[in-house]
């Protein structure tokens, strides 16, 4: 949450104004049950997808939302 605080930060003070899309990696490095919390804390963060780039869960929902994704 604070490197999220520190991006939307930074976006405000060079006036970026753009949807965000929020991706956090690393999932493979959680247990099923800090997942689940993970996923129950994501609300504020929309939209939002989960991944992880080493074992390459996610990666297809993420294509998939950005081929659909208005920038």
């Amino acid at each position: 949450q604070n490197q999220i605080k520190v991006v939307q930060s930074t976006l405000e003070e060079i006036k970026v104004n753009k949807p965000i899309l929020y991706i956090f990696n690393k999932i493979d490095k959680l247990s099923k049950e800090e997942l689940k919390a993970l996923n129950q804390n994501l609300q504020d963060y929309e939209p939002h997808i989960l991944i992880s780039a080493k074992s390459k869960d996610g990666i297809k929902p993420l294509v998939d939302l950005l081929q659909t994704y208005k920038f």
